[in-house]
């Protein structure tokens, strides 16, 4: 989700609206974070690589001193080389339940689930099945200026559709095509936005049904065998999923860490409702494997990846990813109690991960993460350089 107003009503029965950008995080009292020392995770397939280096006390320092303050609850990993070399864990992810944030703690992506929803356009690129220049009036010509409007343009946001911030409610949950539909009926297309940047969260959900229409087969399906089995992402799931069997965080609506008293409450409509948008949940190291994955080659290769998420002249957005020449891709997402964060090399290889499911003050939690990329993916500090 990014730029998103939800309503929803507290267990006080106070309605409050909440302006959702892009971004997502998580606290609690409790600090329990990975001294330096050599921690190694595992899971069903055996040694989870990702946490089996060496971890520095002084990038754990780092964290905890940046996101106390917050203050925060969720988990923040720190990676170097494909390895975590710092992660910071605090707060509750289920209060009712008594389970604690931490690695192995699924949350939902939010909005940044868009890059994800561009790999698999770029997989039916990949194909042969589309191509940046096909237009939208190839798949849903009743959508007002689909003819002028090119698959590049809705990756890039510069198609000039507006849509609605967020999609209403239903009463029980849709299928991609019936999302697509309600959808279609609100979008408008404006000439003079045509060409120019609008975020504008229509455009992936309209992506969204045109993979699940050249795959044949919905959506979520070609997420899961895409990206999640491919690459053994066990922590990652659709947040309409029943009995998965992981661990996962709940969202809340609190103003300090220490107050769990407010979930949000999530149904299955409204989670089918965010298609292509906001409707993921992982853990932080699932999601540092695909984002890397999709960056490093092993799922696309170079002139792929940038054709997909590289800077170019015109526009500062693509595929899900904001960047700032080729020095860092970033994506936020917002939404339902939770906050996501990634900052993230073009080649995949270092990575600032944080993830909430608390909300707090959006500038003052970016604010903090700032400091920490500032630190480690602007001035390139390195293990050698911190112990």
């Amino acid at each position: 989700m990014g730029n998103d107003k939800r309503w929803f009503v507290v267990p006080w029965g106070v309605i409050v609206v909440l302006l959702l950008v892009d971004g997502t995080l998580l606290l609690r009292p409790q600090l329990h974070h990975t001294p330096a020392t050599r921690v190694t995770r595992t899971s069903a397939t055996g040694t989870d690589h990702l946490y089996d280096e060496e971890q520095s006390a002084a990038v754990n320092r780092l964290l905890a001193a940046k996101l106390a303050p917050v203050p925060f609850s969720g988990t923040a990993i720190v990676v170097q080389d494909h390895h975590v070399v710092g992660q910071y864990s605090h707060g509750m992810a289920d209060a009712a339940h008594g389970l604690k944030n931490s690695p192995n703690v699924s949350y939902e992506i939010d909005s940044v689930q868009k890059s994800l929803t561009a790999a698999l356009v770029m997989r039916a690129i990949q194909t042969g099945r589309l191509s940046f220049n096909s237009h939208l009036s190839d798949f849903y010509p009743q959508v007002p200026g689909s003819q002028q409007v090119t698959i590049r343009e809705m990756m890039d946001m510069t198609s000039g559709l507006v849509g609605p911030a967020m999609p209403a409610a239903t009463a029980k949950p849709l299928s991609d095509a019936a999302v697509i539909q309600r959808a279609i009926q609100s979008i408008q297309f404006k000439p003079a936005q045509h060409g120019r940047w609008s975020y504008q969260q229509v455009n992936f959900t309209l992506l969204a049904g045109i993979v699940a229409r050249v795959m044949h087969q919905s959506y979520a399906n070609v997420l899961l065998q895409t990206l999640a089995r491919p690459l053994r992402l066990h922590g990652t799931h659709m947040a309409y999923a029943t009995a998965t069997g992981q661990k996962s965080a709940q969202g809340y609506v609190a103003s300090t860490p220490e107050r769990y008293q407010h979930p949000f409450v999530v149904s299955a409509a409204a989670a089918h409702n965010e298609l292509g948008t906001g409707q993921v949940f992982m853990t932080p190291g699932d999601l540092y494997r695909v984002e890397s994955s999709l960056l490093d080659g092993r799922l696309l290769n170079a002139a792929e990846a940038n054709a997909l998420y590289g800077p170019r002249d015109t526009v500062q957005y693509s595929g899900g990813y904001y960047h700032a020449g080729m020095d860092l891709l970033y994506a936020n997402g917002w939404g339902y109690g939770y906050e996501t964060f990634v900052r993230i090399t073009p080649d995949g290889k270092n990575a600032v991960i944080v993830m909430s499911n608390t909300l707090v003050p959006y500038n003052r939690l970016k604010g903090a993460i700032d400091g920490v990329v500032q630190w480690w993916l602007v001035q390139h500090h390195d293990l050698d350089t911190i112990r």
